[in-house]
């Protein structure tokens, strides 16, 4: 099946023309933000994609100094022809070389862990060529993860700040001594600076304190931002896996927009689901709280977008259902509401979601028949989700509400991670961003209406072909 597809902007660097198979090895220059720049390194990322061998465009290519997780000099995307470039400046500018001689180990990764390709030996006088090789490989949808930026956060979970990795500060685990009122006081706030394209490790906290103090710090990074997208995650997830998508993919939506990452107390475990429920339940009240004082704040941007996942929803709806009830009034408003696989009951989701609409300027809801995580928590409390198609997706007949049937996008063994495995569902979520819910074909060209609400995804983008092959049942 074939379609366009609206695609989500990469950052990529401009490379230089490589030098053919029959041309000696040469020092080639290539103009990067008006500065020349010196090419120390340069191949071709290839592998076999369904049977067939093709260029890769957006492989992640690193340079280390040494085989260590935390060695990493330098690190590349792949052009659409394949080509990944290391420069260094031009040694007449008097700038010190980013990537010095010397010895290094080559990495390389493509929709899939990242994997050690080759150690090359680097001189200043030259420059050399590698090209990778990856063999068979098995899309999982989606694209390359695109280049990391400073991510913000919001958390609840007990925290150990004396600690130098960033990804093992804060626990899987709730304050087991809580400060009582306000809830502030067991809050932290602060921006994670990621180390490279690929993180093995966050990189460096810094840490807020306050909404107001986090507001500052965001406003440093992005001047006067029209919105800002708010990420809540789901069940059985530490901080660095959701920090990791935030940092990522939901920063690639758009490069004017923060992303604020609220990373509630879920345990990393697929056994404590049951703990994670009571988590949740108790972070209710701080996700509210840090909500109505961000769209209250000032310093804050006037529209704030909200996307949450799977258990996570279930803090949007406490939050924005008491917005509406109690009839806030706020300085800033709430734009776009997204629900991904809603691990909620359906009887009370499809309730709330008028007073949800009444308070927001648009709400989606991303379902599907194949979210077998759905099925389990359907079978453990004996209620439909509001995730799962066929099984009461009652989207109400709402302008601003939408419910999208993804169930064409089957990316991962549960089939519960969709939205963000899908190069196609991310390009929707781009637009829907953009644009509003209720958005012309030629800006969701993926989608076909079906009923006075609902839509359907009628085509898989090219790049989604593998994630979009469903079971038989």
């Amino acid at each position: 099946m074939r379609t366009t597809l609206t695609s989500i902007v990469f950052l990529t660097l401009i490379a230089a023309p490589v030098a053919s198979h029959g041309q000696s090895a040469r020092v080639m220059q290539t103009t990067i933000s008006g500065a020349q720049s010196i090419v120390v390194l340069t191949g071709k990322v290839s592998g076999s994609v369904n049977g067939r061998l093709t260029s890769l465009s957006g492989a992640v290519v690193e340079l280390r100094n040494g085989a260590g997780v935390h060695a990493t000099v330098a690190s590349v995307i792949s052009d659409p022809g394949g080509i990944y470039t290391f420069t260094n400046p031009d040694p007449s500018t008097g700038q010190p070389a980013d990537i010095p001689a010397g010895h290094y180990t080559l990495y390389a990764a493509y929709r899939a862990p990242e994997r050690q390709v080759a150690t090359i030996d680097l001189r200043a006088d030259r420059t050399s060529r590698h090209d990778i090789a990856l063999g068979k490989l098995k899309r999982a949808g989606g694209a390359a993860p695109p280049m990391a930026r400073p991510e913000f956060y919001v958390t609840d979970r007990e925290a150990q700040l004396n600690v130098g990795d960033v990804s093992k500060q804060f626990l899987d685990k709730r304050i087991n001594d809580p400060c009582g009122a306000p809830t502030d006081c067991m809050m932290h706030y602060g921006m994670v600076v990621p180390l490279g394209p690929i993180l093995t490790n966050p990189g460096s906290n810094k840490n807020a304190g306050s909404v107001d103090g986090l507001l500052t710090m965001l406003q440093v990074q992005y001047p006067a931002p029209k919105s800002a997208l708010i990420f809540i995650h789901g069940y059985n997830n530490n901080f660095f896996d959701p920090y990791l998508t935030a940092a990522t993919w939901l920063a690639s939506y758009d490069p004017s927009m923060p992303v604020i990452l609220y990373s509630w107390p879920s345990n990393h475990s697929v056994v404590k689901y049951i703990d994670d429920e009571t988590n949740n339940t108790w972070s209710m009240g701080h996700f509210r709280d840090f909500l109505v004082a961000l769209l209250n704040d000032p310093q804050s941007p006037p529209t704030i977008h909200i996307l949450s996942h799977s258990m996570g929803n279930r803090l949007t709806i406490a939050a924005l259902e008491y917005i509406a009830s109690a009839h806030l009034q706020t300085r800033n408003h709430i734009g776009q509401v997204i629900f991904a696989a809603p691990d909620v009951d359906s009887g009370t989701f499809y309730e709330d979601i008028p007073k949800i609409a009444a308070v927001a300027d648009g709400v989606t809801i991303y379902g599907s028949t194949h979210d077998q995580a759905l099925r389990l928590s359907r079978q453990l409390h004996g209620h439909c989700r509001a995730g799962l198609v066929g099984c009461e997706f009652d989207v109400p007949n709402l302008q601003n509400v939408n419910g999208i049937d993804a169930s064409l996008f089957h990316c991962d063994f549960l089939g519960h991670g969709y939205w963000s495995a899908s190069s196609t569902m991310q390009a929707d979520i781009v637009a829907l961003l953009a644009h509003g819910v209720n958005t012309p074909s030629q800006v969701r060209p993926n989608l076909t209406a079906s009923g006075a609400s609902m839509y359907y995804f009628s085509t898989a983008a090219k790049d989604d072909t593998a994630c979009a092959n469903l079971p038989k049942n």
